[in-house]
């Protein structure tokens, strides 16, 4: 990652008002000014599952260390109903720059 990063809401601050630590995320300062309160398309939810998949358990004791307030399957849960409100809106996800795009059936194969 280019510059420094900023930190982001996985699942926007909007749409969901506590600070778990498996939600945020590093983003471009571009990238996150652009995402906004938008959800982030189905690559960047499978990029963000994979992560917590594979890095889950070491961020939570980093968490407890910092005394970050997390559980990763509340945050799983979260982003379900998010990405749930979304599909049955057919609302559009942030891919990249001013790119929108519509949620596929598919999508809810990487929160099962």
């Amino acid at each position: 990652m280019r510059g420094r990063p900023d930190v982001d809401h996985f699942v926007p601050w909007v749409l969901y008002q506590l600070d778990l630590g498996h939600n945020f995320v590093l983003a471009h300062k571009e990238c996150n000014s652009e995402k906004r309160d938008r959800l982030a398309s189905e690559e960047h939810l499978a990029a963000w599952v994979d992560r917590n998949q594979e890095h889950g358990e070491a961020l939570g004791r980093e968490f407890d260390r910092l005394r970050v307030l997390h559980s990763l399957p509340s945050t799983i849960q979260i982003a379900r109903w998010a990405y749930g409100s979304v599909s049955m809106a057919n609302g559009l996800t942030w891919k990249a720059r001013e790119t929108l795009v519509p949620l596929r059936g598919d999508w809810t194969r990487f929160l099962a």
